[in-house]
C-alpha cells in the first residue's frame, strides 16, 4: 500500500512540473489539430458528466467521464472528433468518435510536448460459468462483457496505445537499464505510469 501511494505521489508531482498552455476551446478532429492547438469546430454545447462503474460486485469502482450534449443530427453535421477542450481541460477518446451524447471522453494529463496520458474504459469480452448441467456433468458457459478501465498513452506524432505490460516492454527496449529494472518487478501492472515517467525523464519520446 505504501509503495502504491508513493508511485502515485511521484506521478502527481511529475505532472505538476510541466507547464501547460491551455488548449483552445473547441472540438478537435485529429491529433494534428491537438498538436497545433487548432480546433476546427467551435464548442457551443454543454459538457455533461457521467459515472461509469467497473470491477466485480465485491470490488466495485467508479470513474467520471464527460460527454457533449449534442443531438444526433447536429453530431452528424460536425463529423467524428477525437476530443474537445473547454478552454482549461483537454478531453480525449481513444479514437475518432461521434460528437454526440453517446460518446465518452476523459481528461488528459500532459507529460511533455507530445506525450499525454488519460484513463478510458473498454469492454472486455469472455465467457462466464453459469453452472453444471448435472452433478459431475458438463459445465455451461455464457458469453459475457465487462467494463474495464485502463490508461492510454497518446503521442501527438500519430499514435494512441493502451498502456499495458507488453506495450511498456516494447517502449523500454530502447533503454537497457530500465528494461532490466522493469523485468525484475513483480507487480508490473501497477507501475506502468511510473516507468513511463522514468523513460521520458531519460529523454525518450
Amino acid at each position: 500500500m505504501i509503495r502504491s501511494f508513493s508511485v502515485f505521489l511521484f506521478i502527481a508531482l511529475a505532472f505538476s512540473g510541466f507547464s501547460q498552455d491551455p488548449f483552445k476551446r473547441g472540438m478537435y478532429k485529429s491529433l494534428d489539430e491537438i498538436r497545433y492547438n487548432s480546433p476546427s469546430s467551435p464548442l457551443e454545447y454543454p459538457v455533461l458528466e457521467s459515472t461509469k462503474r467497473f470491477g466485480e460486485a465485491f470490488d466495485r469502482k467508479e470513474s467520471t467521464y464527460y460527454r457533449l450534449s449534442i443531438k444526433n443530427k447536429k453530431s452528424r453535421e460536425i463529423g467524428p472528433i477525437i476530443g474537445f477542450s473547454d478552454g482549461n481541460t483537454l478531453y480525449l477518446a481513444t479514437t475518432e468518435v461521434s460528437a454526440g451524447e453517446g460518446s465518452m471522453f476523459s481528461p488528459a494529463d500532459r507529460l511533455n510536448d507530445s506525450i499525454y496520458v488519460f484513463e478510458h474504459y473498454y469492454y472486455e469480452f469472455g465467457f462466464e460459468l453459469l453452472g453444471n448441467l448435472m452433478s459431475g456433468g458438463s459445465q455451461i458457459f455464457l458469453p459475457s462483457a465487462s467494463k474495464v478501465q485502463s490508461f492510454y498513452v497518446i503521442n501527438l506524432n500519430g499514435t494512441i496505445n493502451k498502456l499495458t505490460v507488453e506495450y511498456m516492454t516494447k517502449l523500454l527496449s530502447k533503454n537497457d537499464e530500465l528494461a532490466y529494472e522493469f523485468e525484475k518487478e513483480r507487480s508490473k501492472e501497477g507501475l506502468l505510469l511510473l516507468y513511463l515517467m522514468k523513460l521520458l525523464d531519460d529523454g525518450e519520446n
